[in-house]
């Protein structure tokens, strides 16, 4: 297993965090292990899907829990498209309601999962929209309004190299079905290639049929599934 300190999540949850990620070769009896000796308060365990025979009685027997099947997607072929960018802009300051909208987005991720992260689940999402904010050229927050002005899709992104990167898509629930999301990423495919982007990289949760099934429709396609177990030593 490799081992990784994970210093911006200790200080910003504020207890001691750490991640596990699993290599070839490692076996139930390493897993226990590393379980018992882990000197944190939380330790993440990214490990294969399905799980290594015995995986499954080790962490039942730490006390581990599944919060997440990390799932990414990605698309090597990128496109431009027309889009329609009249009801889309991007914000000088990114307003409450911005913020609101992006913190829906997490009703599926890990950190809402779990109940003892789930209190700072809505202060890391609006850490991760401040991210892409500002002035940079690299990462950009798009707001999608209404004609009337209401605002009723967010989405927020970055370039990594020559790889694009999705932060955060969400729709209003009231306005879901109307092609936003797909207007979105229309969007978020030219922003690539403007940025000489030769692939784009969206990770999400398995079970978030919704956002998907969207990815799906654009030509990503799924390339790793991870489970990712939270083990609370505390």
């Amino acid at each position: 297993m490799i081992w990784k300190d994970l210093p911006w999540d200790s200080d910003f949850f504020g207890c001691r965090i750490a991640a596990a990620y699993q290599e070839q070769g490692d076996e139930a009896e390493t897993l226990r292990k590393l379980c018992r000796e882990a000197a944190v308060d939380c330790l993440y365990l990214f490990l294969n899907h399905p799980l290594t025979a015995g995986f499954g009685s080790v962490l039942q027997e730490a006390g581990a829990v599944c919060a997440d099947l990390k799932t990414t997607f990605r698309k090597n072929n990128l496109q431009r498209w027309s889009a329609d960018e009249s009801f889309i802009s991007i914000p000088d300051e990114i307003s409450e309601e911005c913020y609101r909208l992006a913190v829906r987005s997490g009703w599926k991720s890990r950190f809402y999962v779990d109940e003892k992260f789930r209190p700072m689940q809505d202060a890391l999402y609006r850490k991760w929209v401040d991210t892409c904010s500002g002035n940079r050229p690299d990462a950009k927050v798009w707001e999608f309004h209404a004609a009337a002005g209401q605002l009723q899709g967010m989405m927020c992104a970055g370039i990594e190299g020559k790889t694009g990167k999705l932060g955060l898509i969400s729709v209003s629930p009231d306005c879901q079905g109307r092609g936003i999301g797909s207007c979105l990423m229309r969007i978020l495919e030219n922003f690539y290639l403007d940025h000489g982007c030769t692939s784009g990289e969206i990770v999400t949760q398995f079970d978030n049929s919704g956002a998907c099934g969207l990815y799906r429709k654009f030509g990503y396609r799924i390339t790793d599934i991870k489970e990712v177990w939270h083990l609370w030593k505390v």
